[in-house]
């Protein structure tokens, strides 16, 4: 995906407008405050540890940075049994939320999780301005 992403985006890599990487979310090579936005599309299944994991994305977003999550939930039994336990991790939007709020993000949106028709969650979280940015919440 990373090579993907860089082909795609050359032009804007080599003008140092962006920057395509490989890391584990629980040790990202960016300094503390240098994002703006954030955005997690079916990632967080492969997490082992969702407080570090935000922990480590709050410390990298500035102060009333946004965080966008896309993730199917445990609410679906059809997706539960489709998706292996040993390699995902389906958890309820409930923990996500609340994991989230410990790690010094406001929920601002949240939707989908519908167990009838599969629809994956969306959580839209801000910093909050109180956690000093930078994933310095207590």
């Amino acid at each position: 995906m990373a090579e993907r992403a860089f082909a795609r985006n050359r032009d804007l890599v080599m003008a140092k407008h962006i920057d395509v990487s490989i890391s584990g979310v629980e040790k990202l090579p960016y300094p503390d405050n240098s994002f703006d936005k954030v955005m997690s599309v079916h990632a967080v299944y492969f997490w082992e540890d969702l407080a570090t994991a935000f922990g480590e994305i709050a410390r990298a977003t500035k102060a009333r940075g946004i965080l966008v999550l896309i993730f199917r939930t445990d609410a679906n039994a059809q997706a539960v049994q489709s998706f292996p336990s040993e390699i995902y991790n389906l958890r309820s939007r409930a923990e996500v939320e609340r994991t989230l709020t410990r790690a010094g993000f406001s929920i601002e949106k949240s939707v989908g999780d519908n167990a009838a028709d599969g629809t994956p969650a969306m959580l839209v979280a801000r910093e909050r301005e109180d956690s000093g940015g930078g994933g310095n919440a207590a």
